[in-house]
């Protein structure tokens, strides 16, 4: 018999993704920092209280803007909705060990939009991480 209790005191806090390449002759290969190290980002939990505040956030932020443009309510297209995902995932994201052009840059929420627009391939893996834990459940 399954016990609910047990799957709700199994939502991770916080979700550490390690970053892949796969190219023409890599696949899947870890891409590490100068000191070995995995790149990886963290970001909160999809079913942490951290990321349910962020996703009430983003829905008010979407309702004040139906509100302030009750005209422009249906003007969405894929980079609309890709700008939203993008907003979703970085704001979910809390920190991140990585290397970029030979520093090691700060996170910031700002830092981490502009990372994944540049690097769509690290996007979708943190944002594939992330729908991957959200529907896990106990056996």
């Amino acid at each position: 018999m399954a016990d609910l209790a047990k799957i709700k005191d199994n939502t991770k806090e916080t979700l550490v993704v390690e970053l892949k390449f796969s190219g023409e002759t890599i696949l899947n290969e870890a891409v590490g920092n100068a000191k070995g190290t995995p790149m990886t980002i963290t970001a909160n939990g999809p079913n942490s209280k951290a990321a349910i505040e962020v996703g009430f956030d983003l829905q008010d932020l979407a309702i004040a803007e139906y509100k302030a443009n009750p005209d422009k309510a249906g003007d969405i297209n894929s980079r609309k909705m890709f700008e939203l995902r993008v907003e979703r995932v970085a704001q979910n994201s809390t920190a991140w060990d990585i290397t970029l052009g030979g520093e090691k840059p700060e996170f910031t929420v700002e830092a981490a939009k502009v990372f994944y627009k540049d690097y769509p391939m690290f996007f979708a893996q943190v944002e594939e991480a992330l729908e991957l834990e959200s529907g896990f459940t106990l056996a």
